[in-house]
């Protein structure tokens, strides 16, 4: 049963690319996020990701990671 008071949200990426003098790159990224509908006119949600890159031409491999916690209400 799905209930329409909850959603979960999930998604991935991946580019590869390069140019001609820094060789080849490839970025990541994954996401997820959840939503909750606490009662009439309040919903709250979380959200997390992770992004990165790796690359021949690079010093080291970069990775990035967020949080989103938070409440909305709605008039």
């Amino acid at each position: 049963r799905v209930d329409p008071d909850r959603r979960i949200v999930v998604g991935r990426g991946r580019r590869v690319g390069g140019f001609d003098l820094s060789g080849a790159s490839a970025g990541y990224g994954a996401s997820a996020a959840y939503y909750r509908s606490l009662m009439p006119h309040l919903e709250a949600r979380a959200a997390v990701s992770v992004d990165g890159i790796t690359g021949d031409g690079l010093p080291d491999d970069y990775w990035s990671a967020a949080a989103l916690l938070g409440l909305r209400y709605s008039f």
